[in-house]
């Protein structure tokens, strides 16, 4: 007997509907095109969006941890008060634009992704890498990034004020006008060798 997830009952276009405490975990969902649909207090762990279609839609209070969605697309997508530990963001389709508020989000991946002005507000982004990303304009308010990965990112006005435990080296990304605040600014002097006493 196959331990594979069956496929769910879906299909065809989903059009303005609402899921509320749907359990769809190690679910698979394959070509799927959901538009202006609404997601509330839902379980899609481990569930896999194969080639499937976000648009317009809202999480609210869902958990996608370790979901699979690689070739999906999102476009104006906003996820509010949701998990999605250990996702793989970069395996999506080159069209992604989302909003995170209030999300745990650790252990992903956004890898060479075009984020530009991408909000990731009062998120929990703890060993996320974001190498090679755009986050030109990113908004990272409230933000905690304990060792999140930054590297040739290109962090232009980005803004960085009230988060936290981030690390970044000045001279391996480009941070012209993005703005910091004190204390947590100080970490940027680390690669340079100083100390900063207060």
């Amino acid at each position: 007997m196959s331990d594979s997830p069956a496929h769910t009952v879906i299909s065809g276009p989903q059009l303005n509907q609402r899921f509320v405490k749907v359990d769809w975990r190690g679910q698979v969902f394959q070509d799927i095109e959901f538009y202006a649909c609404h997601f509330e207090d839902s379980i899609l762990r481990e569930a896999t969006f194969w080639d499937c279609s976000f648009e317009n839609c809202h999480f609210e209070g869902c958990d996608l941890s370790n979901a699979n969605i690689e070739g999906s697309s999102f476009s104006q997508v906003t996820f509010a008060h949701s998990k999605a530990v250990g996702v793989q963001w970069q395996k999506t389709a080159i069209a992604f634009q989302a909003r995170y508020t209030h999300c745990v989000l650790n252990y992903g991946s956004f890898f060479k992704k075009n984020l530009k002005q991408i909000k990731l507000l009062n998120c929990q982004l703890k060993e996320v890498d974001f190498a090679e990303c755009n986050l030109s304009r990113a908004d990272f308010s409230g933000s905690d990034l304990e060792n999140s990965r930054f590297l040739h990112t290109d962090l232009r006005e980005a803004n960085f004020v009230e988060a936290y435990h981030y690390s970044l080296d000045l001279q391996q990304n480009k941070v012209k006008n993005a703005v910091f605040a004190l204390p947590e600014a100080v970490s940027l002097l680390k690669g340079f060798g100083i100390k900063v006493k207060v």
